[in-house]
């Protein structure tokens, strides 16, 4: 499990983060949402250890964060997020390096770790393009491969930071189905979007970030019940059923009225 608690942190002492206490627990979907600007992202930097607080704490199973080393972290959290560098590597060799913590220097990938990548190109959708180099893949194949790496790092904790930028449709719903399954195999799964109808259909919590601070935490029903989506969002959120599935319908919120 993941604790921050009463955590503080910016960028070139501009305060993004103000006051941040939350808990992120395996087996459990948690979507962050939020306007931009509202630190999403940077709660999500805070998370991986790649942001220092300036103030409060970030544990994972009572330790420091920062005073874990960064190899013994990655067994911990792993991180898929929307940009990535383009290396000179095939897409299988990427998917290999996700068992970058669990392979001795020096790094020598065995027959079991090629076929683990393998698998992890399977489930990420991009088997048939293990030898092609990432840098002739599109944007939704490349995003795929790097699931595949993460899929192969294998944490108890996975960070997905606006993961379907370059995903078509079909792609996006393939992404979503994998995030469920992982959470229903036991890892915590954390999922930053700014797409409100996907993160009340994807999530068992959701965290409604506003101006640097945490404004909701509770279950997409909770939500529901609350003014925070007209507050924070401006629209009124309908839940229907299409076809036998929750569906959601945002319309634009009447503020004077509300």
């Amino acid at each position: 499990m993941i604790e921050l608690d009463h955590v503080t942190a910016g960028y070139d002492g501009v305060p993004v983060l103000r006051d941040v206490s939350a808990s992120f627990r395996p087996g459990e979907r948690t979507v962050i949402i939020g306007p931009n600007g509202s630190g999403k992202s940077t709660l999500a930097s805070v998370m991986m250890g790649l942001l220092t607080p300036w103030s409060g704490q970030v544990r994972w199973q009572d330790r420091d964060l920062q005073s874990i080393p960064v190899k013994d972290r990655a067994k911990m959290t792993g991180l898929l997020s929307q940009e990535h560098p383009v290396p000179s590597l095939s897409a299988l060799r990427l998917a290999m390096h996700g068992r970058f913590s669990q392979v001795p220097w020096p790094r020598s990938y065995s027959p079991e770790d090629r076929q683990k990548a393998l698998e992890a190109l399977d489930r990420a959708g991009i088997r048939d393009l293990a030898d092609n180099p990432v840098s002739e893949l599109s944007g939704g194949q490349r995003q795929k491969a790097y699931l595949a790496m993460l899929l192969n790092q294998d944490p108890e904790m996975m960070l997905f930071d606006e993961p379907s930028t370059f995903l078509d449709l079909p792609s996006q719903r393939q992404l979503e189905r994998t995030m469920r399954s992982l959470a229903d195999e036991g890892h915590g799964v954390v999922a930053v979007l700014h797409d409100l109808s996907t993160a009340l259909k994807l999530a068992d919590r959701i965290l409604v970030m506003d101006q640097g601070q945490i404004r909701f935490d509770g279950t997409p029903e909770e939500l529901l019940k609350t003014r925070v989506p007209e507050e924070v969002f401006g629209v009124r959120i309908l839940p229907l059923m299409v076809e036998g599935q929750r569906e959601y319908i945002l319309k634009e919120a009447d503020v004077q009225g509300a």
